[in-house]
């Protein structure tokens, strides 16, 4: 490294080469607003640094380099490398035995196709990029907007973008046509994301909103070099004032409006430019590419190295031979040999007539010219037009189509077709994978009170409170009999094989009469908690028609209304009952023409996250409606009174934190900081509250498959709020290190919460999900699920998903705290899972992302052994970095199974990248993971038919496409080499320069691409209703070497017998037809084509499956149009050429009856093991072939077992047919039978419960 530096140093100072290499950038850029120098420590200090235009390039080569450049691609490819160097050899080489065309037309050839191939997709690419870089565009100069063309904006240029208009560059918004700086943009460009957003400009230039307040204006912003994060930013604005004083505010990512995506409903916008052409984020995102290649082209590259090896053994072997020969030649009664004029290594008597070495080495380069066919030049070629328009059928595929979404299936690369038939573990992400990511707000927990919404009224949850109750009164009641706790207690509920709470089912309630007490408390708990909800976020509004049936506008049940914005009560408290309070109800009945804009109910919400949107819009249905920024405040109805606050400070969310938070302050001057997020984040940093109560809540939520989020406050004084504002805000404006510095201030604002509650929203599984679990787990694809979920909700989904069976026995390796424990407990969790494998019992493990850091480095070996002795494994709360890792462990073990990984967020790019196939949901939480994966689609369910049919056909199609081509190549070359046994070791083709030329290119070509692209060896209805018949290809069975051994021993059995079978017949009869023509070497190598190229094409008929008209179209053109070609190339050689070796030759061959019989006799004879082979494979696999259906074996075991550092336990579950466990003691129901792990043979009596934290 320090060498290139000092190399790159040098250049850079050297006048002839410093224009050859890219200058150094600084770590900062600076951009003055209007290019407009501004004087920063003196005029000597401004060094304005030279920026890129605003040119799109996405071409790969220019008019100049594409010859140069493509040729230089093409030859990286080692077999288009071989047939260069052997070229060159034929060229070279004096004397060659066939003509140096036969090899480079050949070459040739394949060059051309994928030069043109290249060139035309970079010819569309070009007429692209000059569609948007003659895009008209206004920018400001001299105080008026001037047209240009995108490509002339430079950094600095003050540009106005139009609504519905996108953004030529990456712009710092300065003003919009909003009074308060807003602009909404849609990104769906970028990431997908059909949601508006909403981007702000800084105060201190908003009110510059004309071209003539913009000239005027002065200032610079400094600013991190451009990086691919679409999200992040980093950078300042400074803003010099007319007093010559100045300002300097921190911008981040909501300030800078990207190149991509769209201006909605907002009349204009100013921007400065920042980022131009190839600097912009959408450019350098455009360009990562995958790096990721197929176990077939691995197995090809080897494959080729080992023919190469064989065809110099072939040679050195004809080489001894030769010389062997010539020594023990019979010489003359005087001691001369009778070839005296050929010299050969061995002549010690004569030292004159003694070979040399380099004579011997051409000799053997003579060989090798004659036996190098044996590499099928146009194989890449083939592999890539197959591919290619192979992945189109995956695109085109009706089944893969996603109706809602209006999408079809994609194929972002076609270099990985055939792995998708190799699958063996499938990595899978929950929310919007599994699930379908719509969140529904089902229940809360609100002062350490249950409630949930019913209908549309706002109740207390009795039910699920008495149950609970009950919960804690047996546990209470087992601990005072037995002196102790009782460790691992497990419930048992009956649900199908889901985990609920006991005496709750999806469809009814029991509502509980209560008292009036505490509604006051209550009242004004519920008030604190939806004001939480209606304020922290990062909601976007768009106005939408009024529906004809509005939420109600005030709090009514039944003609009570509870006002919570202030928390008073009616005159008659006896009247409402705390089981019941109604926040809002929405009256099915009442239909009115005139909607009060407080209700909301014309309101469209867009959230970047579907929790956030679920839980405005459910404060809207209680009463609680957000109207968005008003007079630069926030604005908030409760039950149509309005409240306005001022945020002064977002903490956005990330997935370090798992939390987001505001700094506001309400119409009384009351500063508060208000805060949401997982209860494993925000619990920790609250210090008062009912803090218990809502753990257990949050536990019971998650149990019922709920996703929840903790809502915590606290009120801090106007000092706190200015010292917390200037710490945030000196973090943002640290450059160097603001991540670190921003970690540090968010943590100062988020500690010492009073927590308030608990959210619990319900997203709902795809269809087909649980249909398509089963089918993978049939088909030997063991499915793991990473989740960032709270590990109750991601083992309740799980159950429901079937990714974890009713009668799988459960294992936990959870909520560790050292490294010491959880190694011992990972010894006893190897033991437990040795005692359940010598019982036969399928076995689900479940960790944590705690727990997996804590052995990741140290003991990764031992858990990865665990983990890949387990059916199932899911794991929860884990950080994207920490899924990559868990693919990587699987991907890298000793058996190196193909992976593929499937999810639809931006933070499962990592781990799809990681697999060997990435799989890309488009799904809602944007586009990022489609755009990186290698295929994508809608929905889950899709997997069926990607990997049980067009996997097995991909992988089937070019399998048997890579291993024909080699046996092909072995049938046709192999004759050269028998013939060297018959012509003196000559090094002479049997074949005519035009055989050689086009064998691969014509006489086999068309009828194994067509196989390629329209084979299917079984119906897809077969493949589908049958999954265990995936299993047959997996291990890349058909490449193995074994088949390929056998492929090529076949393609060794035809050449013999064409090659001798026509042999013996020409050499018992000399002449052929009525003509009595001799039969020379011309005719003797035409017999053996025509006999080889039908073989190999009979073969291939008897391999396949699916015949369409166009499979057949094939075989009638490889046959009637080869023999045209031959037949017009003997006329013309005959007729313009001297050479007449060729003449009449066909007419000798095909008006010759002994011909015609031989060749019947010897294809037959060729393919007739084929036949047999094809034949036995029919009749001994009737399951695979006959296509009977077959049912999976299911082992029934109920055990359920998780371990943490405090106790170790084997708890088994019975008594019910559909029953399961329920882990510990967040579940309810009734008591479970306990058994020892040592009961089991576990060998350590150490911790083993996860549950009881």
């Amino acid at each position: 490294m320090r060498i290139q530096e000092r190399l790159l140093a040098c250049a850079r100072n050297t006048p002839l080469l410093k224009k050859c290499v890219a200058p150094v950038r600084p770590e900062n850029r600076l951009v003055f607003i209007g290019r407009k120098l501004c004087e920063l420590d003196g005029p000597d200090a401004i060094v304005p640094e030279k920026f890129c235009d605003n040119t799109v390039t996405t071409t790969k080569y220019t008019p100049w380099n594409f010859i140069f450049k493509n040729l230089y691609e093409q030859f990286m490819r080692i077999a288009n490398f071989y047939f260069l160097i052997v070229t060159f050899i034929m060229f070279f080489v004096p004397n060659t035995p066939v003509s140096p065309l036969t090899s480079a037309i050949p070459l040739a050839f394949v060059l051309l196709v994928t030069a043109v191939k290249q060139a035309y997709e970079d010819w569309l690419r070009r007429k692209e990029d000059e569609v948007v870089n003659y895009m008209p565009c206004q920018v400001v100069k001299d105080g008026k907007l001037e047209t240009v063309n995108s490509y002339e904006i430079q950094v600095g240029d003050i540009v106005k973008v139009k609504d519905k208009e996108q953004f030529p560059c990456d712009l710092v918004a300065l003003s919009s046509s909003d009074e308060q700086g807003q602009c909404t943009i849609q990104t769906a460009n970028l990431d997908g994301e059909t949601n508006l957003k909403t981007f702000l400009c800084l105060p201190d230039t908003c009110q510059a909103n004309t071209p003539g307040k913009l000239d005027s204006l002065r200032g610079f912003i400094d600013c991190q070099q451009p990086i691919t994060d679409l999200y992040r930013f980093l950078g300042k604005m400074t803003v010099y004032k007319e007093d010559s004083s100045h300002v300097t505010k921190a911008l981040q990512a909501h300030n800078v409006l990207l190149r991509g995506a769209k201006l909605k409903h907002t009349d204009y916008v100013f921007g400065c430019a920042v980022y131009t052409g190839s600097d912009t984020k959408l450019a350098l995102n455009s360009d990562i590419k995958s790096g990721k290649r197929s176990s077939v082209e691995k197995m090809l590259n080897a494959y080729l190295i080992v023919f190469m090896v064989y065809m110099f053994l072939q040679c050195a072997l004809a080489t001894l031979l030769r010389h062997l020969s010539l020594a023990n030649e019979w010489r003359n009664p005087d001691g001369t040999r009778d070839q005296w004029y050929i010299p050969f290594l061995f002549d010690y008597n004569n030292e004159e007539g003694r070979a040399t070495s380099m004579q011997g080495f051409f000799d053997f380069l003579y060989f090798y010219i004659i036996l190098n066919y044996v590499i099928p030049i146009s194989l890449y070629v083939t592999i890539e037009l197959q591919k290619f328009f192979g992945s189109l059928f995956f695109t085109l595929d009706i089944d893969l189509y996603d109706a809602q979404i209006n999408e079809r299936a994609k194929a972002n690369t076609s270099d990985l077709n055939e792995e998708l038939g190799q699958v063996e573990y499938l990595f899978c992400d929950k929310t919007g994978t599994l699930t379908e990511n719509t969140m529904q707000f089902r229940q809360c927990s609100v002062g350490g009170k249950l409630w949930w919404e019913r209908d549309g009224t706002f109740e207390r949850n009795r039910s699920l409170e008495m149950d609970l109750q009950e919960h804690r009164s047996r546990r209470a009641s087992r601990v005072n009999s037995s002196g102790s706790q009782t460790t691992g207690d497990v419930e048992r509920l009956s649900d199908s094989g889901r985990v609920r709470s006991a005496g709750l089912s999806s469809s009814e309630s029991i509502k509980v009469a209560a008292g009036v007490d505490e509604v006051d408390a209550e009242t004004s708990e519920i008030s604190k908690f939806f004001e939480v909800l209606s304020l922290c976020h990062t909601v976007r509004i768009e106005l939408k028609p009024a529906p004809l049936v509005p939420f109600g506008n005030s709090c009514t049940s039944e003609g009570t209304t509870i006002d919570i914005s202030s928390g008073s009560m009616p005159d008659n408290p006896s009247d409402v009952t705390t089981d019941s309070v109604p926040v809002a109800r929405s009256r099915s009945d009442k239909k009115i023409d005139v909607v009060d804009a407080s209700c909301g109910a014309n309101y469209e919400y867009h959230a970047s996250s579907p929790d956030e949107k679920a839980l405005v819009e459910a404060s809207r249905l209680f009463g609680v409606v957000y109207h968005g920024l008003k007079d630069n405040k926030l604005t908030v109805t409760f039950n149509s009174k309005e409240r306005k606050y001022i945020l002064h400070e977002t903490l956005d969310f990330d997935s370090d934190r798992k939390c987001m938070s505001v700094i506001i302050e309400n119409d009384l001057g009351e500063y508060q900081v208000l805060c949401k997020g997982a209860e494993s984040s925000v619990l920790k940093k609250c210090i008062a509250g009912p803090i218990d109560e809502t753990i257990e809540h949050v536990d019971t939520y998650a149990s019922m498959g709920l996703r929840t989020l903790v809502i915590a406050s606290k009120t801090i004084s106007a000092d706190e709020m200015k010292r917390l504002t200037s710490i945030i805000e000196a973090a943002r404006q640290n450059l160097t290190n603001r991540d670190e510095a921003l970690v540090q201030a968010f943590a100062e604002a988020e500690q010492g919460f009073t927590v308030l509650g608990a959210t619990a929203v319900e997203d709902k599984l795809q269809d087909g999900v649980r249909e398509t679990i089963e089918k993978l787990r049939i088909a030997g694809i063991k499915v793991w699920v990473l989740t960032g979920d709270k590990e109750e909700t991601a083992v309740n989904i799980s159950y429901s998903a079937g990714h974890i069976d009713s009668n799988m026995s459960l294992l936990g390796f959870t909520l560790q705290t050292s490294e010491a424990s959880a190694y011992t407990n990972l010894l006893s969790l190897n033991d437990s899972l040795n005692a359940l494998e010598l019982e036969g019992k399928e076995v689900a493990l479940v960790v944590d992302g705690a727990s997996l850091a804590m052995i990741l480095n140290r003991y990764s070996q031992k858990f990865q052994e665990i983990c890949l002795r387990c059916s199932t494994v899911l794991c929860c709360r884990m950080t994207p970095i920490q899924k990559s890792s868990v693919v990587k462990l699987v991907k890298e073990s000793k058996s190196n199974p193909t992976t593929a990984a499937i999810g639809d967020g931006g933070n499962d790019v990592s781990m799809i990248q990681e697999a060997h196939v990435g799989i890309g949901i488009m799904g809602k939480e944007g586009r990022q993971a489609a755009r990186s994966s290698d295929f994508a689609f809608g929905r889950f369910r899709f997997l069926q038919k990607t990997i049980l049919v067009h996997g097995h056909n991909y992988y089937v199609r070019l399998a048997i496409l890579v291993q024909y081509f080699f046996y092909k190549n072995v049938a046709f070359i192999t004759a050269n080499f028998w013939y060297i046994f018959f012509s003196a070791y000559s090094a002479t083709s049997v074949y005519d320069t035009l055989f050689l030329t086009f064998y691969n290119m014509t006489f086999t070509s068309l009828p194994i691409y067509l196989y390629g692209l329209f084979e299917k060896d079984i119906p897809p209805k077969t493949l589908l209703n049958n999954p265990e018949l995936y299993r047959k290809m997996r291990r890349n069975v058909l490449l193995n070497p074994q088949h390929f051994v056998l492929w090529n021993l076949v393609g060794f059995w035809h050449s013999f017998v064409t090659f001798f079978g026509v042999f013996l017949v020409y050499y018992v009869q000399h002449e052929l037809g009525v003509h009595g023509k001799e039969t020379d070497v011309a005719t003797f190598g035409t017999a053996i084509l025509f006999i080889c190229s039908t073989s190999v094409n009979v073969k291939l008929m008897i391999v396949t499956y699916n015949w369409t008209w166009i499979t057949v179209a094939g075989y009638l053109i490889t046959f009637i149009g080869n023999w045209a070609m031959v037949a017009i190339y003997c006329a013309w050689t005959s007729a313009f050429t001297v050479e007449t070796s060729m003449w009449g030759v066909l007419g000798v061959l095909f008006g010759s009856g002994v011909f015609w019989w031989i060749s019947i006799i010897l294809v037959i004879l060729s393919v007739l093991p084929d036949i047999v082979a094809r034949a036995w494979c029919d009749m001994s696999d009737p399951i695979y072939m006959s296509m009977a259906k077959a049912k999976p074996m299911i082992k029934k075991s109920n055990h359920v077992m998780f371990i943490n550092s405090n106790e170790s336990v084997l708890e088994q579950v019975g008594g019910h047919d559909d029953g399961i466990a329920i882990i510990g003691h967040r579940y309810v129901g009734d008591q479970a039978d306990l058994r020892p792990a040592s009961d089991l043979g576990g060998g350590h009596n150490n911790p083993a419960m996860i549950v009881d934290e």
